[in-house]
């Protein structure tokens, strides 16, 4: 075997290899997580029972002042509406005092328009921090967007992932739900990327 074949063999094995370590940690890149620090409010995104139970955890915590619940996008509105009675019942029996429960008026049908609904809302009542919790999975791409529409905003804003028990991010691929999650995420950060809110 000459030289030049060893050389695209070798090239061909690395590049299969470093093709099989991105899927393998494909499910574990999407998750990041800022650094915890004391904030005023603590607000799960909309969409998931894991979020506002790991919120309220962090809520007791760190002694926010306010629990803020979005309304799910879904229609009929009795739902949302349901929805947010529903988070605002699981973290109260969780130990949050019924009075820092706060429901943020309006809805957002993605993520972008949830978190620019938030901005609105916390500027409003002069909110000067708020920790944004979400599922693990859709933590990247959560943090990008806080962070590009609370840019220029006086609210300092963070995010920290909840943990994911539906689903192992490390071999996300051995379940119907873990490939539905990670692919759908990939595509949504692409969209993202390319300014398709």
């Amino acid at each position: 075997m000459t030289v030049r074949r060893l050389l695209l063999v070798a090239g061909l094995l690395t590049g299969i290899s470093l093709a099989a370590v991105a899927f393998v940690n494909a499910g574990r890149w999407l998750v990041v997580a800022d650094p915890l620090v004391p904030a005023e409010v603590i607000l799960p995104l909309a969409g998931d029972r894991q979020r506002p139970a790991h919120a309220a955890e962090l809520f007791l915590d760190h002694n926010a002042e306010l629990f803020a619940i979005t309304r799910l996008w879904i229609e009929p509105a009795s739902v949302r509406e349901w929805y947010v009675r529903d988070v605002a019942r699981s973290v109260i029996e969780r130990g949050v005092p019924e009075d820092a429960v706060v429901a943020i008026p309006g809805i957002g049908s993605t993520t972008y328009h949830e978190v620019a609904n938030v901005r609105s809302y916390a500027e409003s009542q002069g909110w000067s921090s708020l920790l944004v919790v979400t599922s693990s999975w859709h933590s990247r791409r959560a943090r990008a967007i806080t962070r590009r529409l609370f840019r220029d905003s006086e609210v300092t804003v963070s995010v920290r992932p909840a943990p994911e028990r539906r689903f192992e991010l490390g071999s996300w691929w051995r379940s119907e739900l873990g490939r539905q999650r990670v692919l759908s995420e990939y595509l949504k950060l692409i969209a993202l990327q390319l300014g398709i809110n």
